[in-house]
């Protein structure tokens, strides 16, 4: 038995490059980063989609994976990437991680709006009060955008105030 050929996209930011991406590769077998997307909008959809990762918001190699089919092969190919892939059984939902890291990051950024304390304090508190290894701002540099896709899809699909983006967090993941 042949071990399968997979496409590995990890760099289209929107829902729309995603799609595009999958129908024009229809044919092949592709493993995606949907570390900001509700799996349940692509799985159904694409049956060439056969694993989708969360490897974005993660500071360590490890990575959440749901996978359709060829699961000893996707592991394997994850593992060769340099990637320590943990499964979650749900085709559906949001990924684990992110969904908790972004609120955290979120709420870091709502404390230095109202100016409780500066990014340097609250990256310092997490960081030797909760023992994380990076405190909010430290781990959300450079993932903003994903950050802000999340909580913006959280928002629309459940209307929960909790995940409503906080204006400087938005603002720095445009610039």
């Amino acid at each position: 038995m042949t071990t399968p050929n997979f496409i590995f996209e990890t760099k289209l930011e929107s829902k729309q490059e995603k799609i595009q991406f999958l129908k024009d590769h229809a044919q092949e077998l592709v493993i995606m980063d949907l570390t900001a997307f509700d799996k349940s909008d692509f799985f159904p959809h694409y049956p060439n989609l056969i694993a989708a990762t969360s490897l974005h918001l993660n500071q360590t190699k490890k990575c959440e994976v749901s996978v359709r089919d060829y699961k000893t092969d996707v592991m394997a190919f994850l593992e060769s990437k340099d990637l320590s892939p943990v499964l979650v059984a749900s085709l559906d939902g949001y990924f684990h991680l992110p969904r908790i890291l972004s609120t955290i990051v979120n709420e870091a950024f709502f404390s230095l709006e109202d100016q409780i304390a500066s990014a340097e304090d609250i990256d310092r508190a997490m960081k030797y009060g909760v023992n994380y290894p990076d405190g909010p701002f430290s781990w959300s540099q450079g993932r903003e955008k994903y950050i802000v896709t999340l909580l913006d899809n959280l928002f629309a699909q459940t209307q929960n105030e909790r995940y409503k983006t906080s204006s400087l967090l938005r603002q720095k993941s445009i610039n």
